[in-house]
């Protein structure tokens, strides 16, 4: 994805990954990360934080059950994402 950053990607990956060990109707294909992560360029993000997935998860995930079954990890997802930008 052209305009992103190394962090912001790596972070995604990492988010993506957890997001993706959870039981949904239907997990994030590779064209959601895509237009997700077109999304957060747009909105010039550097990195994940908690707001800009919570105002972007519609993006990812395409049923609200799965939007609701991942917001209580959404924190969790976003502090192992970081951490893997650190040690990855």
């Amino acid at each position: 994805m052209p305009g992103i950053s190394q962090t912001l990607r790596k972070q995604m990956v990492s988010f993506i990954h957890e997001v993706r060990t959870l039981d949904l109707k239907k997990l994030p294909s590779v064209s959601e990360s895509i237009d997700w992560a077109r999304v957060l360029v747009l909105l010039q993000a550097s990195e994940l934080g908690h707001e800009v997935v919570k105002d972007t998860l519609n993006v990812l995930l395409k049923y609200e059950a799965d939007i609701e079954a991942t917001m209580p990890q959404v924190s969790t997802f976003i502090a192992k994402a970081s951490r893997q930008n650190v040690f990855g």
